[in-house]
């Protein structure tokens, strides 16, 4: 029974790897020999000054996109789209509230880039149907909170590294997310929250001198495969399974990731996703 539930798990992530191969084919754009249209948006201090705190509103349909943090104060965002020549006008536009920007972009399909400077908050709201994300947070870039969202079919990676965070909400109907951390450059606190029904999540999570971890995960049909080694086992059974990473009362960073899944599986270090899958 254990051989054929842990078979059944890995089954199901080779399945989510293949989605995020795609959605990550999804945030590099249109490939091949299509006609293709760039547009381009920015916005930075010297244009609009006074600013501290950036909300980014995405919704889309069929469409990728990839946020990350650039290593300049002076940007507000850069934001890169790739889509088809006869794909529908992108709509990016923004409102002022006191030191608060407000930023919504409209994709029907193609790419989005979006590279965020390290000076303001950035909270994230990203929506699409059919797609995938990317975020690769790093450059000393700051984050209240992420929440992304993908109606039907799709995936994500997030790379978490020299940044800061409060809370991630991360949810598919199928598909899955990947997590990775960068334990020699993460030394922030947070929650990360993802919530599949058909799908998987995919961690690599490593302890550090100063970092540790607890791990909730929910699964009703599947099951959770990980590598005791460096953690402390709470709860495992056939739905629910609870672990920390050694001394993690102790730890000066904290990072909590809660994962439910309907039907699928939560793979924990006992194998990796090849890194050109994670967004650079």
């Amino acid at each position: 029974m254990k051989t054929i539930r842990i078979l059944g798990i890995v089954i199901i992530l080779v399945l989510i790897f293949s989605l995020l191969a795609a959605a990550n084919h999804m945030i590099a754009g249109p490939q091949g020999k299509e006609k293709t249209i760039s547009n381009n948006y920015t916005l930075n201090d010297a244009q609009i000054a006074g600013i501290n705190r950036v909300n980014i509103n995405f919704q889309g349909n069929t469409s990728g996109i990839g946020v990350k943090f650039q290593n300049k104060s002076e940007n507000l965002y850069d934001i890169s789209i790739e889509r088809e020549e006869n794909s529908r006008e992108p709509s990016v536009t923004y409102t002022r509230n006191g030191d608060v920007l407000d930023v919504n972009l409209l994709l029907d399909s193609g790419s989005a880039s979006i590279a965020l400077g390290n000076r303001c908050t950035y909270n994230t709201n990203l929506q699409t149907k059919v797609g995938g994300f990317g975020l690769y947070l790093d450059n000393n870039g700051k984050l209240d909170n992420v929440n992304t969202s993908i109606k039907y079919v799709g995936g994500g990676t997030v790379v978490l590294g020299n940044s800061t965070f409060n809370r991630m909400d991360l949810s598919v109907n199928l598909g899955g997310f990947a997590v990775q951390v960068l334990p020699e450059k993460f030394s922030s606190t947070g929650t990360i929250h993802t919530n599949i029904q058909i799908g998987g999540v995919n961690l690599q999570i490593q302890p550090a001198s100063n970092l540790g971890y607890q791990v909730k995960g929910t699964v009703d049909l599947g099951g959770l495969i990980f590598e005791p080694n460096n953690f402390n086992v709470l709860v495992n059974n056939t739905t629910n399974t609870v672990i920390e990473s050694k001394d993690y009362s102790k730890k000066s960073s904290k990072l909590q990731i809660e994962s439910t899944v309907g039907l699928g599986g939560v793979n924990i270090n006992m194998f990796y996703m090849p890194l050109e899958m994670f967004p650079q």
